[in-house]
């Protein structure tokens, strides 16, 4: 579900998005659209943290995997901003993502800006969660170039917010 849902006629004269479902409730398209057109997402602004998206993201669900592939305002499909042509998650038996791989137009694993192949969350009962990550040659690399956080416990509120990140060991004591 959007954030702000706007009505048909204020879609017509306004960057939003579409998003689409399938029977489970389950999105399986996001378009950013000018009225009926797809459109650029540099047009989304300097302030927009989308970067996953592309001017339509496609997603589809296949057994234990969510598989995600990118589109550009020519509906030709393309990377996305971060340089990755499609994403696999891996669903646990709750539906509940437990990691993420890039892959390249090639179908090849691929890193994408922040030098990452692979994301990998472990859930835990405090509404935590452990972030490891790697690039495409298996090394552990840090979750951003400029943040030297090598593993991150993620925390967050009832309502899914986030609370804190911070950068711990394996064992989860705060560095």
């Amino acid at each position: 579900e959007g954030r702000i849902e706007i009505s048909k006629e204020d879609a017509q004269k306004t960057n939003h998005y579409k998003l689409s479902f399938d029977d489970k409730n389950r999105i399986i398209l996001v378009e950013y659209r000018y009225g009926t057109d797809l459109i650029d997402r540099t047009r989304a602004g300097i302030l927009d943290g989308l970067k996953g998206l592309a001017s339509k993201t496609s997603i589809k669900y296949e057994g234990n995997k969510e598989i995600r592939t990118f589109f550009n305002d020519k509906n030709e499909q393309s990377e996305n901003p971060m340089h990755v042509y499609k994403e696999v998650y891996e669903l646990n038996s709750d539906g509940k993502r437990t990691s993420l791989k890039h892959y390249g137009k090639n179908g090849k694993a691929t890193n994408n800006t922040w030098h990452i192949h692979e994301y990998m969350w472990e859930t835990f009962n405090d509404r935590s969660i452990l972030e490891k990550r790697k690039d495409r040659h298996g090394k552990y690399v840090t979750m951003r170039p400029y943040y030297k956080f090598m593993t991150a416990k993620y925390t967050f509120q009832e309502n899914g917010l986030l609370t804190s990140m911070i950068h711990v060991d394996d064992l989860g004591n705060i560095i």
